[in-house]
């Protein structure tokens, strides 16, 4: 078993819901987060386009290649893919996402609904499965 690396600054994600998980860094993506503009857009009799803005709505898509099915082999101990996927199965409600800041002294808090969850088994290795993971979330307000 490999002795899990521990980071000076911490794990970049975590997600508190009805439990707290951090997510793995091990062989994890960049972590983009997009922004959704959401508004009423309509056309009048005259061709007009009247556009009305109510809200920015935050996304992210979270992915990992080749991560390992069991926490205690990733590279740093953390939520594997079968945790994952129990995380994807057991939170229903919203969760918070804690993005770790620059200084790694605070967090940046986003209240999301995971939205989205898909798992492909890439290869087996001993005792372990290796799957791409990606996790989609949407921010509730």
């Amino acid at each position: 078993m490999p002795t899990p690396i521990t980071f000076p600054r911490g794990a970049l994600l975590t997600i508190q819901g009805s439990a707290s998980w951090v997510l793995s860094d091990h062989n994890r993506s960049s972590f983009p987060l997009s922004f959704e503009r959401v508004e009423n857009t309509r056309r009048t009799a005259r061709a007009v386009r009247r556009s009305y803005f109510i809200a920015h709505r935050r996304g992210a898509t979270i992915s990992w290649t080749k991560l390992p099915g069991l926490d205690a082999n990733t590279i740093d101990g953390n939520t594997g893919a079968n945790n994952l996927e129990a995380m994807f199965l057991s939170e229903t409600a919203a969760v918070t996402l804690e993005v770790l800041d620059r200084g790694g002294a605070s967090t940046i808090d986003y209240l999301m609904h995971i939205t989205g969850f898909e798992k492909e088994l890439q290869y087996r290795y001993g005792d372990d499965h290796y799957y791409n993971c990606s996790i989609t979330l949407e921010q509730v307000s």
